[in-house]
């Protein structure tokens, strides 16, 4: 009895094992490729489309990156060619902190547990299969920037994010992103000076007071 026992939990741990590395092995890469403010950007991708209970058919992704930007990394997940995103399942390295229907797709934010290094898993996609009568289907992943950007996270509240995507206060961002601006000239596009500009306004006012003395002089 003890015998079956033993045999029949090593059967249980092997069916539990298996699927999972049928599944990784069956995955090819089809998108690797250095994007801006992310390092490299890799896709994989589960060989052949899956079958669902209903009938249906999907298939399976999974991103990494190897930077972030202060931790954050944005994107345009964009239903090109048959497809239909169904599930994005952050990884254990980072949370999602937004994702949003868009025209053609989800716009999701994710910010990182920790520090990344390396090429490091972001998510798990699963997306549907439109029309399983085709042969193809594409899913588009299109970096965006979160220098001086603000949104609201999944529970409502603001985020701020400065130039280098650092999470601060609203007054914070205010300074750093919605400061005082200095225009550029013309011609050059270089900024003005403020010491150039206070000397200009030290003369006008010198030639005013000495013109009114003048007039008194004169009057006198």
């Amino acid at each position: 009895m003890k015998k079956l026992t033993i045999i029949l939990s090593v059967i249980g741990l092997l069916l539990a094992v298996l699927p999972m590395n049928a599944s990784a092995a069956d995955m090819k890469q089809v998108y690797n490729s250095t994007v801006r403010y992310y390092g490299t950007l890799s896709v994989m991708e589960t060989e052949g489309w899956e079958d669902r209970p209903d009938g249906g058919k999907y298939i399976t992704q999974v991103a990494y990156v190897t930077e972030t930007v202060g931790g954050y990394v944005y994107l345009d997940l964009l239903e090109t060619t048959n497809t239909k995103i169904d599930k994005i399942l952050p990884s254990a390295s980072f949370e999602l902190v937004k994702d949003e229907a868009i025209e053609n797709g989800r716009r999701v934010l994710f910010k990182a547990k920790g520090n990344i290094s390396g090429k490091t898993e972001v998510f798990t996609l699963t997306a549907d299969i439109v029309d399983p009568s085709l042969k193809e289907c594409k899913i588009t992943y299109s970096p965006l920037g979160v220098g001086c950007i603000t949104l609201e996270d999944k529970s409502g509240n603001t985020l701020y994010l400065d130039k280098n995507g650092n999470s601060v206060s609203k007054e914070k961002y205010e300074e750093v992103c919605e400061g005082t601006v200095i225009p550029d000239t013309p011609n050059t596009g270089n900024p003005i000076p403020y010491i150039a500009v206070g000397g200009g306004l030290l003369a006008i006012a010198g030639v005013y007071f000495y013109s009114k003395k003048s007039n008194k002089m004169y009057k006198i």
